[in-house]
């Protein structure tokens, strides 16, 4: 984690199967210019977190939490003081269409929450959808179904296209990243294999409002095992972009 964190400089960490419990401190993971909003199983696997530097105005929403879902919100303050909503989520692959359906509650909450105008929200996890065709936007099941709809309904766009898992026989697209404005997304870069799946290193098109001067670009990576999971997103450069970078 701390190679991670030096080397890509991010501002914002999203991470998913991070296998913590209340015996390990937030601290043991991340500096302290971090902010760090975490929810963990408390058994073998899964949990996730976010964590934003503190040098951007980074708000944790537990309000936006659902029971029985691995997902936890955070908002981004930008400078034209519209919002920006982050989400780091996972879904267990022995977990149904039910499940996904849980997501829908916060984006019905944010929805209502801005009729006039709806905020940018990103998504970034594991959710173990092997059987999604991106390119078709079809599935061979139920669950990869149920999150087609989701994305659907709230006008979505997923933008990771090559594999991020190689397995012994198949190559699977299981970390996704998901936009609500997709003309705001930069570029998406699958990086180097991270334990069992790889980096993924994304680019968003605004200005966040910095508690400091200098400008920072935004990268989100994600870890999936303990001490080796997170999201991360990096520095704004000119021109102002986010970047998000997750290996899982």
């Amino acid at each position: 984690m701390d190679e991670l964190l030096h080397s890509e400089q991010p501002d914002i960490v999203l991470c998913q199967k991070t296998k913590l419990d209340c015996h390990i401190s937030s601290s043991e993971l991340f500096p302290a210019d971090f902010t760090v909003s975490r929810i963990d199983r408390h058994n073998s696997g899964g949990g996730v977190c976010i964590a934003g530097n503190r040098n951007l105005q980074v708000a944790l929403c537990p309000d936006l939490e659902v029971n029985d879902l691995e997902a936890v919100w955070a908002q981004v303050h930008t400078r034209h003081h519209n919002p920006v909503y982050i989400c780091s989520v996972y879904r267990p692959p022995n977990k149904g269409p039910d499940y996904i359906e849980l997501n829908r509650q916060p984006l019905e909450v944010l929805h209502c929450r801005h009729p006039h105008k709806p905020p940018l929200i990103i998504i970034g996890g594991d959710l173990n959808c092997p059987l999604i065709n991106w390119s078709t936007l079809t599935s061979c099941d139920s669950a990869g179904d149920t999150f087609l709809d989701i994305i659907d309904d709230f006008q979505f766009q997923q933008f990771v296209s090559t594999p991020t898992r190689d397995g012994d026989s198949t190559s699977s697209i299981l970390d996704l990243v998901l936009r609500s404005y997709p003309s705001s997304i930069d570029k998406v870069d699958i990086g180097r294999e991270f334990t069992d799946h790889c980096l993924v290193l994304f680019h968003v098109l605004l200005i966040p409002a910095a508690t400091q001067s200098r400008t920072r670009k935004t990268p989100h990576w994600k870890l999936t095992q303990l001490m080796q999971t997170g999201n991360t997103s990096r520095k704004l450069s000119p021109p102002p972009s986010m970047s998000a970078y997750h290996p899982n």
